[in-house]
């Protein structure tokens, strides 16, 4: 397999892998002592591909506070229906196999931007397959070079790349219809030996537009199943985009939330959980940090995620410049997203901090910022699950 073309399985699949677990709260706590699972950075592989796109800059149209927005769905179906297991005493017994699906939204923003850099946080709003309502299911993050974005590649080095030949590769033009309109495009096809991969770039803008694999497991008995298309763009309002990061995040920095976790059930007794968030500075450019975030649930560890905090990042920031957050007033609306129905807005402003809160109609994130030093203070969520209401609260700790 070209080391190029094969991560391109490996970029959506880490995107996609996040909407099979349809309800937020979804990471289940670990063995006390373990290692938690990570979460590997998605990577654009048409930089493998077209090596001169490490040098290219970003099509114009790409800005800090962009907002890319697909539709996305994944299914890992069987093989073969049913599988045979012999259990620990040793009978036969056959099991029904049904792998896991799920479909979302998800938001690419692009938090920084600068000649060397281009930074996206990429936020998944999972749709429920009953209710049909959204509410935010996971965050990653991509650092690429302008050239190469998670959601765009310089069309001038796309439009070169016809004769490419690669075993496996087919690169072609061609029209693709999609949104009411007939794109020029060009497609990249990969078939190996676990799969087929396929991604659908504009020409004129260098846009990604669609994607899509199916891919083998190793033990051969599944295949994922994954699509995704383009919905949309937009240029966010951030009132503090534009300014500098705090002085203090740096390599090495690091502090801890804790708190609860609880899940409410009508008619049934309620046991808060411990949980904390530890929060380490792996990285730092101009205007955005790299962060290693760990997640404890009951004092285990649950899930580690790389993510990333940019100077234009409108949601699940770790720090924001302190600069804007003096310029809010209490009860200001940020931001309103058409396609999830989500409301950013100012829910609180005091002396010391000031309070932002993403609210859907499942859902609602508050999130405190201190004024002196643009530090993440603590988290309060609460999300409607079916007939239960799981609540999250966590607050700057030792």
């Amino acid at each position: 397999m070209h080391r190029g073309t094969g991560r391109c399985s490996a970029y959506l699949l880490l995107l996609n892998l996040a909407l099979a677990l349809a309800v937020r709260g979804d990471a289940q706590p670990g063995v006390p002592g373990s290692t938690p699972p990570a979460m590997p950075e998605p990577v654009n592989p048409l930089v493998d591909l077209l090596p001169s796109l490490r040098s290219a800059p970003a099509p114009p149209w790409v800005k800090e506070k962009l907002r890319v927005t697909y539709y996305s769905a994944v299914a890992t179906i069987p093989r073969e229906r049913y599988y045979t297991y012999r259990t620990p005493s040793g009978a036969l017994v056959e099991a029904d196999e049904v792998g896991p699906a799920g479909h979302s939204y998800m938001h690419c923003d692009v938090v920084a931007l600068d000649a060397k850099a281009a930074v996206t946080a990429i936020g998944l709003y999972a749709i429920d397959p009953t209710t049909g309502q959204i509410r935010p299911s996971t965050q990653l993050a991509h650092v690429g070079v302008p050239g190469a974005g998670s959601a765009w590649a310089d069309p001038a080095t796309l439009a070169g790349a016809e004769g490419i030949a690669r075993e496996g590769l087919k690169v072609v033009t061609m029209p693709y219809p999609l949104g009411g309109k007939t794109w020029r495009s060009i497609r990249f096809d990969y078939t190996s030996q676990n799969g087929h991969t396929a991604m659908v770039y504009d020409l004129d803008t260098g846009l990604l537009i669609h994607y899509n694999h199916a891919v083998e497991s190793a033990d051969h008995r599944h295949v994922q199943l994954a699509t995704m298309q383009y919905k949309g763009q937009r240029l966010l309002t951030i009132p503090w985009a534009g300014q500098a990061a705090p002085e203090w995040v740096a390599p090495g920095a690091n502090y801890r939330l804790q708190g609860t976790f609880s899940s409410v059930m009508p008619g049934a007794p309620t046991v808060p959980l411990a949980a904390a968030q530890t929060i380490e500075v792996l990285d730092t450019g101009p205007k955005w940090t790299t962060l290693k975030v760990v997640y404890w649930i009951n004092n285990a560890a649950a899930e580690t995620r790389r993510v990333v905090t940019g100077v234009a990042q409108l949601l699940r920031a770790y720090w924001l410049p302190m600069q804007g957050l003096g310029t809010l007033q209490a009860g200001q609306v940020i931001d309103k997203e058409t396609l999830t129905g989500a409301t950013v807005s100012v829910h609180m402003v005091e002396d010391d901090f000031v309070v932002l809160c993403e609210e859907g109609p499942e859902y609602r994130v508050l999130m405190a910022y201190s004024k002196q030093n643009g530090g993440l203070l603590g988290i309060q969520e609460t999300f409607k699950i079916g007939t239960a209401v799981n609540q999250l609260e966590l607050q700057i700790g030792d």
